[in-house]
């Protein structure tokens, strides 16, 4: 977040009172918000957050105040907020003054490349919440496929990406996996889908030893979405309790999901081809798989929009649309 300082207009701001309590250093603000301590002096001289008097020559002290309206300011910057604007909004600090998720203070509508960049940023403090309240807004606005495409996915993606290649950012990534997964589980609750009959319905597992669920979590989220039928088994399926499963409640279709190769099993598809009306491989690890010797209701799909359609058009529904 240090170099998310921004442009603008900074004039000047009015002093405010300076409340007493206890005082931390800049140090210590800085490390509790996961921000450099220049980002800190540089919002205190353009926008007038943090410390009301600084006298030249003294360090800064941070009230609780102050750290307060600091913890707003970095989460509004972190979900694509202008600073001026994020500023203006965290001198406030008037509970529930904050813009919601997808809008600007300022006005308008802030594009899936901010608000990647917020959730990265977010990601990168440790900032749960904030990652959580980015998603949540997304899904409430624009729906489980756009959101997980167009600002789960990329954001992901980035977080992927660092990790190859720094070694590091392994906490950021595993605190957005966790906050994304958080926001999609209220979208299957609240979405009350039909109840599943044998036959009628939809079967979705990881493969024996796949732990990666966050992808079918956003399946069964759209599902939900447009009240299809589904149950979820979760990671690391047993073979002979997928089979089991496909006996009990014949499912029109199962999707398997497989992260690597070393999950992707062909021999688990042709077990579940037999008592399946179709089997979708779905996840990187099926790349390259040969399915000529596999059952034809046996097929590979890339993405989620692709999984939705071959599901909706089996139970000839509609899907949900925003």
């Amino acid at each position: 977040m240090g170099g998310s300082e921004g442009d603008d207009d900074g004039g000047s701001i009015a002093p405010r009172a300076r409340p007493a309590g206890v005082e931390l250093t800049a140090g210590a603000v800085a490390r509790r918000l996961g921000v450099a301590p220049s980002t800190l002096r540089s919002w205190a001289r353009r926008y007038g957050v943090g410390p009301a008097e600084h006298e030249s020559g003294r360090y800064r002290r941070y009230s609780e105040r102050d750290v307060a309206e600091l913890e707003t300011m970095c989460r509004l910057v972190g979900q694509g907020v202008a600073p001026s604007a994020a500023a203006a909004v965290a001198r406030q600090h008037v509970p529930g003054a904050e813009p919601a998720v997808g809008a600007d203070p300022e006005g308008g509508r802030r594009s899936y490349a901010q608000v990647v960049r917020g959730v990265v940023g977010a990601a990168h403090r440790l900032d749960a919440d904030a990652v959580v309240a980015a998603v949540a807004g997304q899904l409430a606005e624009r729906g489980v496929v756009a959101t997980w495409q167009q600002m789960c996915r990329p954001a992901l993606a980035t977080l992927d990406r660092e990790v190859a290649e720094t070694g590091g950012c392994i906490d950021a990534q595993l605190i957005a996996a966790w906050a994304i997964s958080t926001a999609l589980r209220p979208v299957s609750a609240a979405s009350d889908p039909p109840a599943v009959a044998s036959g009628a319905g939809v079967l979705l597992a990881c493969t024996d030893g796949e732990q990666h669920t966050l992808a079918l979590e956003a399946l069964h989220a759209a599902l939900a979405e447009s009240h299809l039928p589904a149950r979820m088994l979760g990671p690391s399926v047993p073979d002979v309790a997928l089979a089991e499963a496909c006996r009990r409640t014949g499912p029109d279709t199962v999707v398997l999901w497989a992260q690597t190769p070393s999950t992707a099993r062909a021999v688990v598809l042709d077990q579940v081809g037999a008592s399946a009306g179709s089997v979708l491989a779905v996840g990187p690890g099926w790349a390259g798989l040969d399915l000529l010797d596999l059952p034809a209701t046996v097929d590979t799909v890339d993405d989620l929009p692709a999984v939705l359609r071959h599901i909706a058009g089996r139970l000839g529904a509609q899907l949900a649309t925003r």
